[in-house]
């Protein structure tokens, strides 16, 4: 089954980062350079995922990365050496919002759970398609509007497959940010509900399906959500200025969401 040409390319280059990663020199990765677009200071590795994504999906529309902002000038080429010279033009006027290295912190640290976001947006903010990986699993999930009636799907081992709920009834879900908010991680383990915080929050919104439920508790930059909230654009969500919850339960969706207005 052809993929859709936007898909195609973020694939194609997902699959040249992961081999970038596991072959570039360490301390080409981890050297520090300025601070990003997103508020947090870039490494190698944040800038080299940039460069490829950059190189496959340019031609499809203007970039906006959490490490260089709108790559659409010569002055965002200052902060990533690793672009190219000269801008690629592309062929439509639409945007693509990235996070070029979800997780950096555990790449940093050789914590096995990192990836991409990618939200591909037409001139008026729409979003057309999504795409979140995790480039340590080679997990790939995907949806395009125009593509199979907008459902989900997922790239795994070389397959394609559906991506819908899980059968059975996931034992935790994830909580992104727990660190920061010890209270309501203590209301839920009262209440019996088991999380991790695992540390890549565009990763962890994709694996919605896969889990009881999935929160982010902090600043919602559109680096970190857009995507993962069109990939799952089925799920029941709860979202306020700081909060973010989806759950594909309707019972463990009503007693978190109870719990977080609580909190």
């Amino acid at each position: 089954m052809a993929l859709p040409a936007f898909i195609e390319a973020a694939v194609a280059a997902v699959q040249e980062i992961c081999a970038c990663l596991r072959t570039t020199p360490q301390d080409v990765l981890h050297k520090r350079y300025s601070q990003g677009a997103g508020g947090d200071v870039s490494i190698g590795a944040d800038l080299l995922c940039e460069s490829i994504l950059y190189a496959h999906l340019a031609p499809f529309g203007i970039l906006d990365t959490e490490e260089s902002g709108l790559i659409e000038s010569p002055e965002s080429f200052l902060h990533n050496p690793f672009l190219p010279k000269a801008p690629i033009v592309p062929r439509e006027r639409n945007n693509i919002i990235i996070d070029p290295l979800d997780g950096s912190d555990n790449f940093c640290s050789h914590i096995p759970y990192y990836g991409t976001s990618l939200a591909y947006t037409d001139a008026n903010g729409e979003i057309l398609a999504a795409l979140v990986a995790n480039y340590c699993t080679g997990d790939i999930f995907f949806r395009d509007s125009a593509y199979e009636n907008g459902a989900a799907f997922m790239l795994c081992g070389g397959a394609l497959l559906p991506y819908t709920k899980t059968e059975h009834t996931p034992k935790a879900g994830i909580f992104e940010s727990a660190f920061k908010h010890g209270k309501l991680a203590t209301m839920l383990h009262k209440n019996g509900f088991k999380a991790r915080s695992l540390g890549a929050s565009a990763v962890s919104l994709a694996y919605t399906r896969m889990v009881s439920f999935v929160v982010y508790k902090g600043r919602l930059r559109k680096y970190d959500i857009q995507a993962g909230l069109f990939l799952c654009h089925d799920a029941l969500l709860y979202r306020d200025k700081q909060i973010l919850l989806l759950s594909y339960n309707r019972e463990i969706f009503d007693q978190v969401c109870t719990l977080l207005k609580e909190s």
